[in-house]
């Protein structure tokens, strides 16, 4: 006698599992091109203009203000501001006001980085204009570090400019452990001669462990991998000549296409602008509404089949500029270029090309 059982568990037989001639058929591999994309309208579900795109290490940068704070102000005096990504402002019974900022720098893959520090990290145009100031430092536990002050302002100027228009400034770089550089920079106001806070406390925060990131955010590529890739689909990319240092998580290049490459004609409103931005994957960007024109998630093949790609296009009375988005496996790079760059399809494809391109990963 034999029993035969039958459950839906059981992975099916050899003979069940053989596909039919017409499954086994490929399709034609799809060009990437316009003619293959397809483009879906998206409502705006921001204030902002451009695309709004979710930090993932938010998290670990507003436990920041806690580690600042313990250093600095352990009363509880300061207290979290709109002013900036960062920053804190205190009014104290004198009148004066102080605002912070802080951060982990990308070193640039240069090792004399602190050692010019002060025009790679001026941050206002009155200091831009003239100039500041360095001196080496010594950090808690003995680490590199350098102090950061503008020269001094003419009489009854002040750093306007700056996250608060302040008479003192200054910024605290300490080369930390971990390789990082930590960051720590101070405005006050009405508080001649004096730094805005201790020297040596801005070290201590500057130096704190507790400052960081999670791994992710140091698998995104440097500046200089970001600009390389960038002039490869555009060859005649100039830099931005007043570039700065990036915070860690964030790849960055920004220039000018060189107006030849597309006609002689140059415009009042520069439309050549590139800008490429690389940071860890999140989630999807919203579209913001302030000055939008087309917002739409566009489905093209070169990543994966299909794959998203977000652009919009959003105006001023002066100037269009075309954003892009894409979300890949590892980060999520954002793409910004004038109306000169993306008013042709075959200009539209470049900039989708070096959206997904797999460096960028």
């Amino acid at each position: 006698m034999a029993v035969i059982a039958s459950s839906d568990d059981e992975e099916p037989s050899h003979r069940a599992a053989v596909r039919s001639p017409e499954a086994t058929k490929t399709e034609p591999a799809k060009s990437q091109s316009p003619a293959t994309w397809v483009d879906t309208k998206l409502k705006a579900r921001s204030s902002t203009r451009g695309w709004r795109i979710p930090d993932p290490l938010e998290p670990a940068r507003q436990e920041w203000y806690d580690v600042v704070a313990a250093h600095l102000d352990p009363a509880g005096g300061l207290r979290k501001g709109p002013y900036g990504t960062f920053p804190w402002r205190l009014e104290s019974g004198q009148g004066h006001r102080t605002h912070v900022d802080f951060g982990l720098l990308v070193d640039v893959e240069d090792e004399h980085v602190l050692e010019r520090a002060c025009p790679l990290l001026a941050w206002t145009t009155t200091i831009e204009r003239s100039g500041c100031r360095q001196q080496p430092f010594v950090g808690p536990d003995g680490e590199d570090a350098w102090i950061v002050r503008p020269r001094e302002p003419e009489p009854g100027s002040r750093y306007c400019g700056s996250p608060a228009c302040a008479d003192h400034a200054a910024m605290v770089l300490v080369e930390r452990a971990d390789g990082t550089l930590g960051y720590v920079m101070a405005f006050r106001r009405e508080a001649f001669g004096a730094p805005p806070y201790p020297l040596d406390l801005m070290a201590e925060a500057a130096a704190d462990p507790r400052f960081t990131l999670p791994a992710k955010a140091f698998g995104v590529p440097r500046d200089s991998a970001v600009t390389a890739v960038a002039r490869e689909h555009f060859e005649s990319l100039q830099l931005d000549p007043d570039s700065r240092l990036s915070v860690f998580g964030y790849g960055f290049t920004r220039g000018l296409v060189r107006a030849k490459a597309w006609g002689s004609k140059t415009s009042v409103i520069d439309d050549r602008l590139l800008a490429v931005a690389v940071r860890p994957a999140g989630r999807s960007p919203r579209c913001g509404r302030d000055g939008l024109d087309t917002c739409v998630a566009r489905q093209v093949y070169g990543a994966g089949d299909p794959t998203t790609v977000y652009v919009g296009r959003w105006c001023d009375e002066f100037l269009c500029l075309v954003h892009l988005v894409y979300v890949g496996p590892h980060n999520t790079v954002w793409v910004g270029a004038g109306s000169r760059l993306s008013r042709l399809p075959r200009q539209q494809q470049r900039l989708i090309d070096l959206v997904l391109d797999p460096r960028l990963q």
